[in-house]
């Protein structure tokens, strides 16, 4: 264990990425009171207000709630990553977990959390989620390791569709694991 690992060994309240987050949020609320008020005192016409109105609230929007989560997903993602190069199967499971509900559409969280379940012998885990990936598509350098990991589960192709490749699963197979043969 390196010099730098020591602040994974305790358990923390809130992960670092939180005062960043507080600290987006209230800039936010700030820019957003700021801008509203720059708004009301230029004079333009009430239809081009409202458009500017629009393109503030959506702005704020991806600043206030988009941003943020993007950001705490990937600390829980990158926290789950340094668990599994350590050997913490369960805590990597669970940072994996917390990262994929803040970011549900990320295919490398989704293929780091598959491989957290294999190895950490989630086999009902691992079927729900192979079972989820039917009809996802999937960039083409994460093809091999998503087939290397679906294989022992399910039968699967993978249809092609530009540079993406789509996730067709086939019949169900029966592990070692489930049967209680060695």
């Amino acid at each position: 264990m390196g010099i730098y690992d020591r602040d994974y060994m305790r358990q923390e309240s809130a992960p670092p990425a939180q005062g960043i987050i507080l600290l987006i949020r209230a800039l936010g609320v700030i820019g957003s009171v700021v801008v509203l008020f720059i708004l009301l005192r230029i004079p333009l016409p009430l239809p081009a207000k409202l458009v500017l109105l629009a393109a503030v609230v959506f702005g704020f929007r991806w600043l206030l709630v988009l941003l943020p989560r993007r950001i705490e997903g990937d600390f829980l993602f990158e926290r789950g990553r340094h668990h599994e190069r350590n050997g913490d199967k369960e805590r990597a499971v669970a940072d994996y977990e917390q990262a994929l509900l803040r970011l549900p559409g990320e295919s490398s969280i989704l293929l780091r959390l598959l491989a957290a379940y294999d190895s950490a012998l989630h086999v009902q885990k691992a079927k729900e989620l192979i079972t989820r990936l039917d009809g996802r598509s999937f960039a083409e350098r994460e093809v091999e390791e998503l087939e290397a990991l679906i294989t022992p589960y399910r039968e699967v192709t993978f249809e092609r569709k530009g540079s993406r490749h789509i996730v067709r699963l086939g019949a169900r197979k029966v592990r070692a694991e489930e049967t209680g043969d060695g």
